[in-house]
């Protein structure tokens, strides 16, 4: 017999429940009073002429124009709509506003970026833009305006921090463009190598130099760049340059990329066949908005940037392409000679020219800062903590160029010869673009400035005052390291050189490991025909073959020591099951990835201190570069054990790092070793600003999820060294074109369409993404319309 609830029990839970419905309703209302208009016929202001947006099932915008001015109106008009909050934080980002919105914690980027300048240059680089690209950023700022106009409510984000946007501005766009050029110029490594230059022996400091390993894979083997020359280290550069990457904090930034195509003779439609993905972290929701834009004279399908016109990465029925970090060293840090209010450049003294900034705080006093500028760039010694002496910038992005216009071309090029016009006017950042067309060419250039530096290339920080390292011009366009048509059938990037033995100028000494460049050339030359569906399975290939002699090693070393410890016994086990497969449910895979870390840190950690070390790993490129060449050579100055003087073997380094793996893993994951799985401890969390607080995680974020793959891995997860294993870079979105079959193109992004959290789009492709599949990249008309979500009509008013 059923028990009846106490009547005063029954009117709380009755309470509670309503309490708790309201609740839920009025949370619902709040978060729902944002949602944009994406269905019906709307009046807007600035229309030529009707535009139609169809959203698809995956939420992702096909607008149809009768005009360019129209079109890039639209875009801008749904960037606003699904991302306005993201578009809004890079501005403030690149604008050095962030603290207006999150209050002092945020004055330490605010300040950099107003020392950096990217706002301040805006206007300028603006005006200096041709007649028809300020037309196109004209016409995507109006949309945008509009966007925002037609919107019921700001967006969650805004309502919880009680602010509001702006009107978005053309130079808005033009910091915009600046702010990704950055984040993918190559300067964090510099700052890093010059505090180990001042600590260490010159030898060590020698060995600890990157440097292209033997053997590795290039873009254009005719061509390479000369012998490296480096400067004198000036003494008056203190720690405090290390501070730059701690400011920035998780600044968005490449972390590598993978593009390869085939001809029509390796393609199993005869026709050449495109794939890319580029690594980049791995936000929410992600760095890239999918977008079809279709007028008289366009047709393109790819990725665009929030905040910015046209597409940056797809295809259009005529050619496709991606892009591919080049890792070209294209920014300098000078040493300046200062007295009072003059600078020494090329050995005069000149003024320095100053410029004040006013920081908003919010819940604080505004902060007034002035900022000194030489003819290398704004100075950021009082951006940097530590810093004695002025330090000065000087970067690519800062000598003009047009990026914008740039990428309009593109879009529209219909064969190699227009594609070659359209990159040669790309500026930065540099990048080697993949290109595959209808009429069977595929190939890859370098696109992007190349300075030619007077003193020759360097990795430290240089003497400003005479002109020795002045830069001097950028190499010519046609001079720029390409190739076209291999006898081979295939062409790819993945960071590795982009020049071979003949190339007379300096490009870069530090790309990504060759390990992830080396494996895809192997599985190109491994097949003779390929379909959409292999190169779909070779973006997301986990395997590490090139772990082998690590593995061997370390295998060796603990069957010798079995005797020492149980745990040497089933590290040996462990290692000599695995298939070098690093998927997320491989314990070999989990045991190589801790023993790799802790053989870094046992060699190097003590010569440099823990601050250092620290730096040293945060790079993971430098610190991938030096243990690769250790391995490779069985020795090194580092060997020297500093506790008792003693030089240790690589044995003994490698006893000690595979014991210690072992530990870190019975405490992390307990001791029974068959549950141990790589995705335990390798997680991947897609973060947005708002998930940093515990409570709202759960709303915001996307994971944690476990992963596979590791940093040199085709399917790139890289997480940082020296943490704890969280994936920080990834594959951004992932293409793959057959030319000639447009029908049959796929894409995937790693969160979706929408920024707002409580829509479907927010997520959807997310666990396509994880899964290694894509989506349709549907173009045609009849596919879009039989895939059709919502239709806005947007007519003129």
């Amino acid at each position: 017999m059923r028990r009846e609830a106490p009547p005063a029990l029954a009117v709380k839970a009755a309470l509670l429940l309503a309490a708790g419905t309201l609740l839920f309703c009025s949370c619902s209302t709040f978060f729902r009073g944002s949602v944009p208009q994406r269905d019906g016929v709307l009046e807007v202001p600035g229309l030529f002429a009707p535009v139609e947006i169809v959203r698809d099932r995956f939420g992702i915008p096909h607008i149809l124009a009768k005009n360019d001015h129209d079109l890039l109106f639209a875009q801008g008009f749904a960037h606003a709509q699904d991302r306005l909050f993201q578009m809004d934080l890079d501005r403030r980002l690149a604008r050095g506003e962030l603290a207006e919105l999150f209050g002092e914690k945020a004055l330490p980027a605010d300040r950099l970026f107003r020392h950096l300048g990217l706002a301040a240059r805006a206007p300028s680089l603006f005006a200096g833009w041709p007649a028809k690209t300020r037309e196109i950023v004209q016409a995507y700022c109006d949309g945008v305006n509009a966007g925002m106009a037609s919107l019921s409510a700001w967006p969650v984000e805004f309502r919880l921090l009680g602010a509001a946007p702006r009107r978005w501005t053309p130079e808005d766009v033009a910091a915009g463009a600046l702010l990704k050029s950055f984040g993918l110029a190559q300067w964090i490594e510099e700052p890093v190598l010059y505090r180990i230059a001042l600590r260490l022996s010159p030898e060590k400091f020698a060995e600890l130099l990157p440097r292209v390993p033997p053997g590795s894979p290039v873009m254009a083997p005719s061509a390479s760049g000369p012998a490296a020359k480096l400067p004198l280290p000036p003494s008056v550069l203190t720690e405090g340059i290390a501070s730059l990457r701690r400011t920035v904090g998780d600044f968005p930034r490449s972390g590598g990329s993978n593009g390869w195509a085939v001809s029509g003779r390796k393609s199993a439609t005869g026709r050449p066949l495109l794939a890319n993905d580029p690594h980049m972290i791995l936000p929410c929701p992600s760095l890239w908005y999918e977008v079809q834009l279709t007028a008289p004279g366009v047709d393109v399908y790819g990725v665009s940037f929030p905040g910015a016109p046209g597409v940056v990465i797809g295809h259009n029925p005529r050619i496709a392409w991606g892009f591919t970090s080049a890792m070209l060293d294209d920014a300098d840090f000078f040493i300046e000679r200062i007295e009072g209010d003059q600078v020494m450049f090329r050995k005069r003294w000149i003024p320095l020219s100053r410029r004040v900034e006013t920081i908003r705080v919010k819940g604080g006093k505004d902060e007034v800062l002035t900022v000194l500028e030489t003819p290398h760039g704004p100075i950021l010694s009082p951006a940097l903590p530590g810093i004695s002496s002025a330090l000065s910038f000087h970067w690519v992005g800062y000598d003009g160029g047009d990026p914008v216009g740039a990428l309009h071309a593109l879009d529209r090029a219909r064969n190699r010869e227009e594609f070659l016009a359209a990159v040669s006017g790309f500026p930065h950042p540099a990048q080697n673009i993949v290109y595959a067309d209808l009429e069977g060419n595929i190939g890859v250039v370098l696109a992007g400035r190349i300075p030619v530096r007077k003193g020759g290339s360097t990795l430290l920080p240089v003497p400003g005052d005479t002109g020795e390292w002045d830069w001097k011009g950028f190499v010519p366009f046609s001079e720029n390291p390409r190739v076209w048509n291999p006898p081979e059938q295939f062409v790819a990037a993945a960071n590795f050189a982009p020049a071979g033995t003949s190339f007379r100028h300096y490009l870069s000494r530090l790309y990504e490991p060759p390990e992830r460049g080396r494996r895809i050339l192997r599985m190109l030359g491994s097949k003779e025909k390929f379909t959409v569906e292999a190169f779909e399975r070779m973006q997301t290939d986990v395997l590490l073959p090139d772990a082998a002699k690590a593995v061997a090693l370390a295998v060796q070393v603990a069957k010798n020591r079995e005797a020492e410890s149980p745990a040497f016994r089933d590290a040996a086990q462990i290692l000599s099951e695995w298939d070098l497969s690093a998927g997320a449910d491989s314990r070999g895979a989990l045991l190589f990835e801790v023993f790799y870390e802790k053989l870094i840190e046992n060699v190097f950690r003590d010569e440099l201190g823990d601050d250092l070390y620290a730096e040293f790993t945060r790079s993971s490129r430098l610190a991938w570069n030096v243990m690769d060449r250790v391995i490779e050579n069985r020795d090194s100055l580092f060997f020297v054990n500093a506790a008792t003087g003693r030089k240790d073997s690589l044995d003994d380094l490698v006893a000690r790092s595979l014991f210690s793996a072992m530990s870190f893993l019975k405490d992390r994951l307990g001791g029974a070793s068959s549950t141990w799985r790589w995705g335990r401890l390798h997680q991947l969390t897609l973060e947005h600003p708002f998930g940093k607080k515990r409570y709202l995680r759960r709303w915001f974020n996307i994971g944690p999820i476990a992963v596979g793959g590791d940093g040199k891995t085709v399917f790139k997860e890289e997480f940082r060294h020296g943490t704890d294993f969280q994936v920080l870079v990834g594959p951004a979105m992932r293409q793959v074109v057959p030319l000639g079959d447009r029908r049959h193109a796929r894409s995937v992004i790693t969160t979706g369409a929408s920024g707002h959290f409580y829509e479907r789009h927010y997520r959807d492709q997310n666990p396509l993404w994880l899964s290694g599949k894509t989506h349709p990249a549907w173009t045609a008309p009849e596919d879009v319309a039989s895939n059709r979500e919502a239709r806005l009509e947007l007519v003129p008013k």
